[in-house]
């Protein structure tokens, strides 16, 4: 007998996040190896501390790049979509089910132009060495290597040597989409014409600068 079922969709009910992810879940294992408040004296030069507006928890910018890079999201865009509807990323992030993500961009930005690619790269290389050192994560897991593929044990290399590997990869990739201007719908769909009339709405874009030419947009160096 078929008996139709009746959706649940609309339906309310008190959750808790700590009670949706799997025990055995591979963030639950990262979060248990790494102390990742650590990140705050690293990062804390590079913020204004009584200036300026709230600025988004560099915490939270570290895990969104590494859940971009553990699951092999194809970007941060991607990444940050997936955030949304991912209740164990939600978890990792310390978000609540019904909380705003940070926009992708914010996260680029963060590494392009607040955070040098030194204190980027120690801040990954640091994290991957932990957990693989306290075996919550295997190192097929966690390290990629020049190819940008999932590396196999190297037993001619240390763990800090491909966790230092790992990270420098992590950086110049968050360099190579930070060069990428992401334009608003209504302005990537325009003609070359209308994009050079609205050249001034790039003034608000979340990027460093930017101009119109020939109806191409382009990042200029800082």
């Amino acid at each position: 007998m078929i008996e139709k079922k009746q959706s649940a969709r609309d339906e309310a009910k008190i959750v808790c996040l700590e009670d949706l992810v799997p025990a055995d879940h591979l963030l639950r294992k990262i979060e248990k190896a790494v102390n990742f408040d650590e990140i705050y004296s690293m990062t804390k030069q590079y913020y204004c501390e009584d200036n300026g507006r709230p600025a988004v928890d560099p915490v939270m910018l570290v895990k969104i790049v590494l859940i971009e890079h553990l699951f092999g999201i194809r970007s941060l865009r991607q990444t940050v979509k997936e955030v949304q509807v991912n209740v164990a990323y939600r978890w990792f992030l310390g978000l609540a089910i019904d909380a705003a993500v940070p926009h992708f961009a914010t996260v680029s930005y963060a590494f392009c132009t607040r955070f040098p690619s030194e204190i980027a790269r120690e801040i990954f290389g640091w994290i991957l060495e932990a957990a693989v050192a306290k075996k919550f994560v295997k190192p097929e897991e966690a390290f990629i290597d020049g190819t940008h593929t999932k590396a196999s044990a190297n037993k001619k290399k240390s763990r800090k040597e491909q966790a230092a590997e790992t990270a420098k990869i992590y950086d110049e990739q968050l360099h190579v989409a930070g060069k990428r201007v992401y334009l608003p719908p209504f302005l990537a769909a325009a003609s070359v014409e209308r994009r050079v009339d609205l050249a001034g709405y790039l003034a608000f874009l979340p990027v460093p600068v930017a101009v119109v030419k020939g109806g191409e947009v382009f990042r200029l160096p800082a």
